[in-house]
């Protein structure tokens, strides 16, 4: 499974399942959230995520973070190909946001 593996060297996060079920890896542990349970990820603890109900939803909630709205709303310009930019160029703007991919970096 394309969990989208990454850490953060600044950043926490805190995920609350508001519907459905996840996967998520915390730390190459797989564990199953349901609706009501909460995950708290430290930064440089790696992670990721996918549903694993559809119509699954999660709440996000960012600390030690100056624009995280500017990462998402780059982030689906790139994904719906209103951005095209290389793999050098995304591992920047990855990195520029605190988002360290393990596929690129490893911990």
């Amino acid at each position: 499974m394309n969990y989208n593996l990454h850490y953060h060297k600044k950043m926490a996060e805190l995920f609350t399942v508001i519907k459905g079920e996840f996967y998520f890896i915390l730390d190459n542990n797989e564990y199953v959230l349901r609706e009501d349970d909460t995950a708290i990820i430290p930064p440089m603890i790696v992670h990721g995520f996918k549903p694993k109900l559809p119509n699954s939803r999660l709440q996000f909630i960012f600390t030690n973070t100056d624009d995280r709205e500017i990462f998402f709303t780059n982030l689906a310009k790139i994904v719906n190909g209103e951005t095209v930019i290389s793999e050098d160029e995304l591992e920047v703007f990855y990195n520029s946001h605190d988002q360290y991919s393990i596929k690129r970096e490893n911990v």
